[in-house]
């Protein structure tokens, strides 16, 4: 088999991630080829990444697509190339897939002995693996009473968390809950009522639109999302006034409350932990709940 992007024959591996970056960094240098990097946007790269603006690509809809060019990518160009046994899968220069759980902050130059380079044996039962979730908490300064607490260790939490769908119509503004219901509308029956459900009842959610899967579940999944995602744009496109769309990635933003539910529906899935790097403290935490 032959590498499209490279032209260089396919290395059968136990697993391939692909990292994408908006910016060059060099600290996924040593892991190359199993962590292949993705360049987005129109900066410039070097000759090992793969640049997303060749080939089939949606390059044109970064702004609103943000890292999903680069799953288009790998997708439409890449998939048909390697084994149905691959393990397959996304993440991005801030976050990253780990090893194991850690409890503590780690300086960067420990990323060698922390980030996942190989499946872990547990997941030969499983179809897919997602991000540890986080909860959707209200913000303290909504919190009713909290003057009347007579200290922060005596607060439930539990029941400060929101729903996902509130946070999702939150977060949209004033036409948040009109977008919300447009889109659904276009799913499939059996999915408008599920997704409806999932939003309204999870207070928890496996974010960022990272996954490891196999390539017939990917292309399953890809070809759903896209195909939704090209008739949600006009939809989009009518709510100019749309904060998110300000803030760009607005359909990356969707993606990542709709991929936990597809998944979780339609394969069998096991949650794992991943990190963000933050480089200005240049320290690498842990990021979601794994029990």
């Amino acid at each position: 088999l032959m590498d499209s992007y490279s032209n260089q024959p396919i290395v059968v591996e136990n697993i391939k991630i692909f990292c994408t970056s908006v910016k060059k960094v060099g600290y996924f240098d040593n892991f190359f080829p199993t962590i292949q990097m993705v360049g987005l946007g129109d900066n410039a790269f070097p000759d090992s990444w793969i640049k997303t603006n060749n080939q089939k690509n949606i390059s044109n809809k970064f702004y609103s697509y943000a890292d999903l060019i680069a799953q288009y990518y790998v997708w439409k160009n890449l998939l048909d190339n390697y084994d149905e046994k691959q393990w397959i899968g996304f993440s991005q220069y801030r976050r990253f897939w780990l090893k194991h759980k850690i409890s503590k902050t780690y300086p960067l130059n420990s990323i060698d002995d922390l980030i996942l380079t190989e499946p872990d044996p547990s997941w030969k039962n499983y179809d897919a693996i997602i991000p540890a979730p986080f909860f959707f908490k209200k913000k303290i300064k909504d919190l009713k009473n909290i003057f009347s607490i007579n200290s922060f260790k005596d607060i439930n939490f539990f029941k400060y968390r929101i729903t996902i769908e509130k946070q999702f119509r939150e977060s949209l503004g004033n036409t948040g809950e009109e977008i919300i219901s447009d889109i659904i509308k276009i799913l499939p029956d059996k999915d408008q009522v599920g997704f409806k459900e999932f939003l309204a009842n999870r207070n928890h959610l496996s974010a960022h639109g990272m996954y490891i899967s196999r390539k017939n579940i990917i292309k399953s999944y890809s070809e759903f999302l896209f195909s939704w995602f090209e008739k949600c744009e006009g939809i989009i496109n009518r709510n100019n006034d749309l904060p998110l769309l300000q803030n760009r990635r607005i359909f990356q933003y969707i993606n990542e409350r709709f991929l936990d539910y597809w998944m979780n529906k339609n394969v069998k899935t096991l949650c794992w932990p991943i990190a963000m790097y933050n480089s200005e403290k240049k320290i690498i935490t842990s990021i979601g709940k794994i029990n």
